[in-house]
């Protein structure tokens, strides 16, 4: 059996740093932008890493960004290093059709193989057992995997799973 972390959401914001829209807690050393354009995408999610749910040395936590018309269904990942700043100006993008949630997070175990019967490991969660089979590749491990419900998310009917590669570098997936 594999340690999970599944999400529970709560309508609002109400403090917690875990959360679904809005703005971001920390801001990330640049800001998520197109290069092509520097055009800067919205702000759509953060989840901090913590003992126990996923760790990544340095890092205070990792944001989802996409652009803010929705035409890319797959997110661009940030990482905030530890030490970074308040967003106590309320910088950035926030997606206004975006509801805002905050997360708590109940443990769980899930079974070590997937199985088309096991659709409840396709539920957003740190860790665990990754229902997708295509999109964590050998000695690659998912940390996070995010439903687009109930948040309103628009990852084109997938699942966005966030991987640590082979490398140790971090991509978004869809499954």
């Amino acid at each position: 059996m594999r340690s999970a972390q599944y999400m529970v959401f709560q309508e609002g914001h109400h403090g917690s740093l875990d959360r679904l829209g809005g703005l971001p807690t920390h801001l990330p050393p640049t800001r998520s932008s197109y290069p092509e354009t520097g055009r800067e995408r919205a702000f759509l999610a953060q989840f901090y890493c913590v003992p126990g749910r996923f760790e990544l040395d340095g890092v205070l936590c990792v944001q989802f960004y996409q652009d803010p018309d929705e035409d890319e269904p797959c997110p661009a990942v940030v990482t905030v290093p530890v030490g970074s700043p308040l967003n106590d100006q309320n910088s950035g993008v926030a997606n206004p059709r975006i509801r805002h949630f905050d997360i708590r997070w109940e443990p769980r175990k899930d079974p070590d193989e997937a199985t088309d019967d096991d659709v409840v490991l396709t539920e957003s969660k740190a860790g665990g057992t990754c229902y997708f089979h295509d999109t964590v590749q050998a000695g690659e491990t998912m940390l996070l995997q995010l439903r687009q419900r109930p948040a309103g998310f628009n990852f084109g009917g997938y699942t966005v799973v966030l991987v640590r590669t082979v490398d140790g570098s971090l991509v978004t997936r869809l499954g």
